[in-house]
């Protein structure tokens, strides 16, 4: 398999003292992926913001070096093509994750499909430790992947769906510097076709 033809370029701020990360994923044609992952030092939880074209059935974040072994936060479309469902899902190897009870997902306030857009803010509690891997909260890096699904009109309100293989793909980290603590990652001075952050 080739990695990912996705253009990854790294957006940090410094503001206080809770590390956190922005990634975007340039897809080309207004196809971004949006990633930006909060650690806070206070709470076991975890804040994330992903958004990505409604075009794709699903957009994936996950934790990990490589899919085996790793957390994903895998988003896709409702049924009423309003709402999201987030799933969370270990992945035991280059098969599709399986969903997990272990961790949960509460949705923040923005969440939704908006102009085009699927856009989740979410607070995950379980996920900087699971069956197979954790976060290094002491780490200025923290090793990630990434994937969005095909554009095959896909959605669902179940958590344990099953998904398509993935259309894309990659690898990155996050390269950690400060947010305010406990809150979804705030976005500076980033756009995204149809939605301004």
């Amino acid at each position: 398999m080739q990695s990912s033809p996705f253009r990854a370029g790294l957006f940090t701020f410094s503001r206080a003292a809770t590390p956190s990360s922005t990634f975007v994923y340039d897809g080309g044609a207004g196809r971004n992926l949006t990633i930006a992952v909060n650690v806070p030092s206070l709470t076991d939880d975890l804040y994330f913001h992903m958004s990505g074209p409604a075009g794709f059935d699903w957009l994936a974040l996950g934790f990990g070096e490589q899919m085996k072994g790793s957390l994903m936060l895998i988003v896709y479309k409702a049924e009423n093509e309003r709402d999201i469902t987030v799933s969370p899902r270990l992945a035991s190897g280059n098969s599709e994750p399986t969903y997990t009870k272990d961790v949960t997902v509460t949705l923040m306030p923005g969440h939704g499909v908006v102009n085009g857009t699927v856009v989740v803010n979410g607070r995950c509690t379980g996920c900087r430790k699971w069956n197979g891997g954790a976060v290094d909260v002491k780490s200025t890096t923290q090793p990630m992947i990434y994937a969005v699904g095909p554009d095959e009109g896909f959605r669902s309100n179940a958590p344990d769906a099953g998904l398509r293989r993935h259309g894309d793909y990659g690898e990155s980290s996050l390269q950690r510097s400060s947010s305010p603590p406990d809150c979804v990652p705030l976005l500076y001075h980033i756009r995204n076709r149809g939605v301004s952050f």
